[in-house]
């Protein structure tokens, strides 16, 4: 292709559209495409990956182009052996000028002669033990971050997850660039209130209205649901609110002590878990709640927060890092482990249209400094400069 230049853009390890990255590997691929379609994109995953990203959206597009990954390879311990083995020929055959990587914290590879560009949504491994087998927590830590350090081009979601490499990795800041992520807003924006009820009470998976919200999967410890589950009971019993309490997000294996609680609670009845929903449903609950809620426990950007502000909805956090720089003071914050103080900051919203309104207004202003079309740039500036080093290199 003229003027442009072939870039492997990799779906593996990205959750083939079932939580939060895939997300934003639908939006940065959407950018690439749309601000650089003078490039040719090679993307490689599993078929579940093509599915997921390229079935019904880019099959006609002529500048991209998917390679299916064998069936074989499916598990993540294979999937890491065929990066490590097998990808560099793959690459080599399509003679790349980069390659980049979109789950840098869970799939790594050296290409000779191809600069690897690494995208890394966040260190899980490194701050919540105990999240995968021992296995897969050695390749984490001792074999990932050998390729990570020697990839040409590095970028974080956010300046945590950048300060989590330089503290973890011991990489230089200034040679990660930061490319915080950006929100859809022609699905997340305000909605009259009636008009997102009505969706809701017409979807399979809706439930009547009023209610609070949280959209995250179902991730024990990670997530923190028991932390909301306990404040809704507390909101419950001591000022008998009418809502329920939606959180829509794929089961994660490990939450027994979650589903445990909820089975006890004398209000079970007024939880509701769909499992995973598509973006409309999200955002017409965003629309819709009277208060959305985030109370993880550690998060590399936390998109849904971002999202839920750009629908109007007035949050509460909790009190981590990462959020201090997502939501600023557009949000209300409690200390994780104290679900009194979590219940104490959803009353003030509930119970004071005043402090509600304010709160949706914040949230708004806040949600409109990220776009995926800011996003986008930046990564392409990454790796078009990664390109144009190794030709530079080449040319002396």
């Amino acid at each position: 292709m003229a003027n442009g230049y072939r870039i492997g853009f990799d779906l593996c390890g990205t959750d083939a559209g079932k939580s939060g990255i895939s997300t934003e590997i639908r939006n940065f691929l959407a950018q690439f495409v749309q601000q650089a379609p003078q490039h040719e994109y090679h993307l490689v995953g599993l078929d579940e990956d093509r599915e997921a990203y390229v079935q019904g959206v880019y099959e006609e597009t002529p500048n991209v182009h998917f390679h299916e990954v064998p069936g074989k390879y499916g598990s993540p311990s294979k999937n890491i052996y065929w990066h490590m083995r097998h990808l560099p020929k793959l690459a080599q055959s399509l003679q790349l000028d980069a390659f980049y990587i979109t789950a840098g914290n869970r799939r790594g590879a050296r290409l000779p002669g191809i600069p690897v560009i690494a995208s890394i949504p966040d260190l899980w491994n490194k701050t919540m033990k105990g999240k995968f087998g021992f296995a897969r927590q050695f390749y984490l830590d001792r074999v990932l971050p050998r390729y990570i350090k020697q990839a040409e081009g590095l970028t974080a979601i956010s300046a945590y997850t950048r300060d989590d490499m330089v503290d973890h990795y011991g990489i230089p800041a200034e040679d990660i660039v930061v490319t915080p992520l950006g929100c859809d807003r022609s699905i997340f924006k305000p909605a009259p209130l009636e008009e997102a009820q009505a969706f809701l009470a017409q979807h399979p998976k809706g439930i009547p209205t009023p209610f609070i919200a949280y959209a995250a999967r179902i991730e024990h410890p990670a997530k923190n649901h028991i932390d909301l589950v306990r404040a809704f009971e507390i909101l419950k019993r001591e000022h008998d609110i009418p809502h329920a309490l939606l959180c829509p997000g794929k089961p994660w294996p490990g939450s027994e002590p979650l589903y445990e609680v909820i089975d006890q609670s004398p209000y079970k009845d007024a939880m509701h878990f769909p499992g995973l929903v598509k973006a409309d449903y999200i955002a017409a609950m965003f629309q819709a709640a009277d208060v959305a809620v985030s109370p993880s426990l550690y998060e590399g950007f936390g998109l849904p927060v971002i999202e839920a502000m750009a629908c109007g909805a007035p949050m509460v956090v909790s009190n981590i890092k990462i959020f201090d720089e997502v939501a600023g003071d557009a949000a209300l914050k409690f200390e994780p482990g104290k679900p009194e103080q979590l219940a104490e900051q959803m009353w003030k919203l509930l119970s004071d249209a005043t402090v509600r309104e304010d709160y949706r207004k914040r949230g708004l202003e806040n949600a409109a400094k990220f776009t995926w079309e800011r996003s986008g740039r930046l990564t392409l500036d990454v790796i078009e400069r990664e390109i144009q080093k190794q030709r530079d290199r080449k040319a002396h």
